[in-house]
């Protein structure tokens, strides 16, 4: 099936998405061919497609959000639709997806806190990094929150998770983390982007982006490289103006952490030599900042 359809589409168990951008009537023309294929290859194979499950999301401001059809029925438009465990919105932004990792975050927080009468840091730090923390962090590579409500919303589950401790419930939350040796979620995202861009600069994975990954042209003519006190994988944002979820998308966002990586760590060998180079200057960088404050 995928090979009769023209526009970008990908496929996973009983679930399709056409992939499209539209900019003219031309590329309009081509969506609905592209749907039209789709629904006479079903009918071929005797798998009928069940159109009121079938979704528009139109994205972007300037999106001129035109109908689509099968079977001469006009398919709903969706606002929010949920992929492999994501809920992506047409704003591109993440509130929804935030509200259902903390809520789901927040129930089994409140199931260990009923479950234990007498809770030991030992105890809840192991269910909360094992049962708690996961629903927060889920893919987070992909829908990493970029606005500081969001952001806050999702630590508060893990401030909520230190205070379960009797001992440690009334201290500073810093001092709380420092006690259970744990990280802030904002580190943790940044540490899993930076993993994340290393598996691709070294081909661990592969992932198709539109613009690709933006390489910086830091070097002469001759292959004389500037002394610009970065790593030789520096990468540069793309230059963008009012757009708040391309400038915080992956391949934009990952830039400034990744350029402060010592050479060393970027050069790491293998994964686990980079992961345990990273967790040591992350280390590092929060002393440095603590000595700071």
């Amino acid at each position: 099936m995928l090979s009769i359809v023209q526009n970008n589409c990908k496929a996973f168990a009983d679930d399709t998405k056409i992939l499209s951008t539209i900019d003219s009537l031309n590329s309009n023309y081509n969506l609905q061919s592209d749907i039209d294929k789709v629904c006479k290859w079903s009918k071929e194979w005797s798998t009928q497609l069940n159109v009121e499950k079938c979704k528009v999301v139109h994205i972007g401001n300037k999106n001129p959000e035109f109908d689509y059809k099968i079977d001469s029925k006009t398919l709903s438009k969706s606002n929010v639709e949920r992929d492999l465990g994501i809920y992506i919105q047409s704003d591109l932004k993440w509130t929804t997806q935030v509200k259902n990792a903390t809520a789901k975050a927040n129930k089994m927080l409140g199931l260990i806190r009923k479950a234990f009468k007498y809770p030991c840091s030992e105890t809840i730090k192991l269910l909360y990094c094992s049962m708690v923390r996961p629903h927060l962090e889920y893919a987070v590579s992909a829908w990493c929150p970029y606005t500081e409500k969001d952001i806050n919303e999702l630590e508060r589950v893990q401030r909520r998770a230190t205070k379960l401790i009797p001992e440690i419930r009334n201290l500073d939350y810093q001092e709380r983390l420092l006690r259970l040796d744990l990280t802030n979620l904002r580190t943790r995202r940044l540490r899993g982007n930076l993993i994340q861009m290393y598996k691709l600069v070294n081909n661990y994975e592969q992932i198709k982006f539109n613009k690709g990954i933006n390489y910086s042209l830091n070097t002469k003519p001759g292959n004389k490289r500037y002394e610009l006190r970065r790593n030789s994988y520096c990468l540069t944002r793309e230059r963008i103006k009012k757009c708040l979820p391309r400038f915080n998308f992956f391949t934009n966002r990952v830039v400034n952490g990744w350029n402060k990586l010592p050479e060393d760590v970027v050069n790491a060998k293998s994964m686990n030599s980079f992961k345990a180079k990273l967790d040591s200057w992350l280390a590092k960088q929060k002393e440095a900042t603590a000595t700071a404050l």
